[in-house]
Parts: structure tokens; C-alpha cells; sequence
């Protein structure tokens, strides 16, 4: 359960007017007694000395209107509110797979200013994205190039997540697309996750030719332990641009054809109950995340409650001494001197 100052407030702010009441009686009484009861021709020809009395004769008075002013004020009920929330979640466990091979360095794709990327860097700050915005679900990151290389597990603390996405590179030593394995390993993952949903995303350009794990027995793991797969096949249908380094270290660009094995996609993704996409350019890509995160939604039950703070009493003790003032000042011996 959270809480949330919600400051000052009045119950009955219109009980507030009443406080100009005695106020303005009190200005009235005392225009009054400003008058004279005698015109003379010239003040300076009389020399009234003031007494004590003269000079405390609006106490009362004053006391009395402030004792009422701080009643009427008292009926208006300030007081301080604090907001209760108690908040019961039904989160998502989810383990994004991405692909980190060579091929992903591959640049048709666009970033938000238009300039050519690659699908690596595209895919990253597109599901950065989706992590950013699926605050109560616990999300994990596998990637897979020739082997299987598990990032982080599933985690609320999405900062760490973004830290270890960041990092993501591709290994240009490394050959192969172990899709199979990097599918296998998001799963057990998920394996022992009590959530009442389980996912995995899985991200790729290629077709598996690496790994331990066929894609279709990595499949059949994920639908025994309960896990809806989104498959999702990158890239242009056709060729695209890559840069590659040549033994004297300089970048050259070559182009590779397009190598989704869309087929293997589309059997993991209806053995697991989920759904196979593809996205030939970034505003697929971010269409298709936009989609799942429809798809997938969290739960959330959140109570609210207001408790309340009453602040009158100081001021109804405060008009009762005002009160009592204002009497006991009428009864004191020296208002009676002359």
C-alpha cells in the first residue's frame, strides 16, 4: 500500500464567509465609537486627558469578533487528506530472444531521423520501447548468434534490463544462427515463472544452421511448460546492404539476400499458441511490438482511499480562550477606573 499527501483541503469552505461576519460588526462598532458625541469648535481648546479605560474600551469587542471568526472557520472543517492506494497485479513474464549474428548487421532499416540502420540497432531501441512501457511485468533478455548467450533474467528493475540490451553487440568471429538454442534458452528462463502468463519474443533475420536445439524441439519446450512464442523475422524480402571488414581492417559493403525461414517461424509460433510476424522495415517492427503489447495485458486492481486529517480543533480552542478573554476582560476592575 502506497500513500500520497493530497494536501490541505476545506469540508465546507462556503461555512468560510461566515467569518466576515463578526468582522464587519466589529468594524461597525468601531466606526461608531470613532465618532464624536460633542462638536467643539477646535479640539486643541479641549484637553481630555485618555484614560485606561478609553484606551482598552474595543478589547472586548475585538475578542469576542475573534472568537466567532475562529468558530466560523472551525464549522468550514480544514483538514489534510492523504491518499491510500493499495495496487494487486497479475504481471506478465516475458523473455525476449534476439538475434545477434552477423546478419543482423544488415542496414535496411531507417532510424527515427530517416538515416539508414541496421536491424540490431533497430530492434534494440524498438524494444527498449516496449520495455519502457510495460512497467509492472518482469522481462528477461536471451540472444543467440552460433550459441546461446542468456543476458539477464526476468526482472522488474528494467533500468538493469536496458543496461545489458545496450550492451548487446554482434561478434563478427562468430558464424551461425543457433535460432533453436536462443528459443530453448528464453524458455527454461520462463520454466519455474509462477506468472499467469509467459512469453517469449523472439526476434531474428535468419534460419537455424548452430546450436543443440532444433527450432521445432525448442518449440515443443516452450508448449510444455506453457509459453506462447511471438515470432518475429526481420529484414527486407530482398537484398540488403551490409558493411564487412576486409583482412586490412577497412569496411566494405557487400549485400546478402533475405534468409527467414519464415516456415520455422510460423510452426513455433502455432505450436505455442502465439502468432509469427514480419517486418521488412522499422515501422513494421514497431507496429508488430505495439501489437503484442496489446495482445499481451497486464492486469492491474488498484484501490483508493481517502483519509482525512481534521485541523479545526486548534481552532476552536482557539476561539474559546478568545471567548473567555472577551468576558473576563468586561469584569476587570480597572476597565470601571475613571
Amino acid at each position: 500500500m502506497t500513500a500520497r499527501s493530497l494536501g490541505d483541503a476545506w469540508a465546507h469552505p462556503w461555512l468560510m464567509l461566515l467569518a466576515l461576519i463578526p468582522l464587519a460588526l466589529l468594524a461597525w462598532v468601531l466606526l461608531r465609537q470613532g465618532r464624536p458625541a460633542l462638536r467643539v469648535p477646535s479640539v486643541a481648546a479641549l484637553r481630555i486627558p485618555r484614560t485606561l479605560r478609553a484606551r482598552t474600551v474595543a478589547v472586548p469587542d475585538v475578542l469576542m469578533a475573534a472568537a466567532i471568526a475562529l468558530l466560523a472557520l472551525a464549522l468550514a472543517r480544514p483538514r489534510g487528506g492523504e491518499l491510500l492506494e493499495n495496487v494487486t497485479t497479475e504481471g506478465i513474464d516475458i523473455v525476449v530472444s534476439l538475434d545477434a549474428s552477423v546478419s543482423m548487421l544488415a542496414e535496411d532499416m531507417e532510424d527515427a531521423a530517416g538515416k539508414r540502420q541496421n536491424r540490431l540497432d533497430a530492434a534494440k531501441e524498438v524494444i527498449s520501447r516496449f520495455v519502457l512501457a510495460r512497467t509492472a511485468d518482469r522481462i528477461g533478455l536471451t540472444t543467440f548468434d552460433e550459441a546461446s548467450v542468456p543476458r539477464c533474467p526476468p526482472t522488474l528493475d528494467h533500468s538493469v534490463l536496458l543496461e545489458f540490451m545496450n550492451q548487446v553487440q554482434v561478434d563478427t568471429e562468430a558464424s551461425g544462427t543457433a535460432l533453436g538454442s536462443g528459443l530453448a534458452s528464453a524458455a527454461l528462463r520462463l520454466r519455474d515463472s509462477k506468472a499467469k502468463s509467459r512469453v517469449v519474443v523472439l526476434v531474428t533475420d535468419g534460419r537455424n544452421n548452430a546450436g543443440r536445439f532444433a527450432p521445432d524441439d525448442a518449440a515443443e519446450i516452450a508448449r510444455l511448460a506453457g509459453i506462447k512464442v511471438y515470432a518475429i523475422g526481420v529484414g527486407t524480402r530482398g537484398e540488403a546492404p551490409i558493411p564487412l571488414r576486409d583482412g586490412f581492417g577497412r569496411v566494405e559493403y557487400r549485400t546478402i539476400r533475405a534468409d527467414v525461414d519464415e516456415d520455422a517461424l510460423q510452426r513455433i509460433a502455432g505450436t505455442t499458441g502465439g502468432k509469427y510476424y514480419r517486418a521488412v522495415d522499422r515501422a513494421q517492427l514497431e507496429g508488430i511490438f505495439a501489437e503484442i503489447d496489446s495482445l499481451e495485458k497486464t492486469e492491474i486492481e488498484v484501490e483508493r482511499r481517502i483519509r482525512w486529517k481534521e485541523r479545526y480543533p486548534p481552532l476552536v480552542r482557539a476561539s474559546l480562550v478568545l471567548a473567555v478573554l472577551a468576558v473576563a476582560s468586561r469584569a476587570l476592575p480597572w476597565r470601571t477606573w475613571p
